[in-house]
């Protein structure tokens, strides 16, 4: 059974889906797409996007519920071909590889270099490495403004 919290969600997200009447959804995660497609039969593409190894959501709390969500989607895009292989474990539809290159900046024209991390901190994403690795290797960067953004779990 869902939760109070997600049946919750997935109205709100159905009656807008009925108002607006979108050609495709794109959910930013598992749980996202979860959301979407609980109590809500809106007739449209829905892509899901994987921006981290695809076997850190299936957990035992979640892994019975996420393989059931994924049916659903219609592509599932991940940002490296390593990570086709581990979400076809879950996922028997069609995966789509689409990088996430960061394009580049005049740098000549800052005084200081700025730095953002989009995104939710948590264990898995062992984004204490890249943290890290950051200032164990700060030559050139000793002016950078290093703001975090975000929840952290």
């Amino acid at each position: 059974p869902y939760f109070n919290r997600e049946l919750h969600v997935a109205r709100i997200i159905r009656a807008y889906c009925e108002e607006i009447k979108p050609d495709i959804i794109i959910c930013e995660g598992i749980q996202d797409l979860a959301d979407i497609v609980y109590d809500n039969p809106y007739p449209c593409p829905k892509i899901v996007q994987l921006h981290s190894e695809p076997s850190v959501f299936f957990t035992k709390k979640k892994s019975k519920l996420f393989k059931k969500v994924l049916k659903l989607a219609d592509v599932v895009q991940v940002l490296w071909p390593s990570f086709v292989k581990s979400i076809q474990q879950y996922y028997a539809g069609k995966v789509a590889v689409i990088g996430n290159p960061v394009p580049g900046y005049n740098q000549a024209k800052r005084h200081q270099p700025i730095i953002i991390y989009p995104g939710r901190m948590e264990d898995s994403k062992q984004q204490h490495l890249l943290i890290e690795a950051f200032f164990q290797n700060r030559k050139g960067f000793s002016g950078v403004a290093n703001p975090f953004l975000g929840r952290a779990e």
